[in-house]
């Protein structure tokens, strides 16, 4: 009985840290797209400010 009950909180533990795994790993992707835009939207920004530069 008592090993029943050890064998099932694992299972759950195992299940939840599975759970959290695959919540991170999409948290960690939506991150490394937000990182990917602003470093485009930097490369815009410089580009711009060196055509201004040279304009002047």
């Amino acid at each position: 009985m008592v090993l029943g009950i050890v064998v099932f909180v694992l299972a759950c533990l195992v299940i939840r840290l599975l759970f959290s795994e695959r919540v991170l790993k999409r948290k960690i992707q939506e991150l490394a797209m937000q990182v990917s835009l602003l470093n485009q939207e930097n490369e815009r920004i410089r580009k711009r400010l060196g055509q201004e530069k040279k304009a002047e």
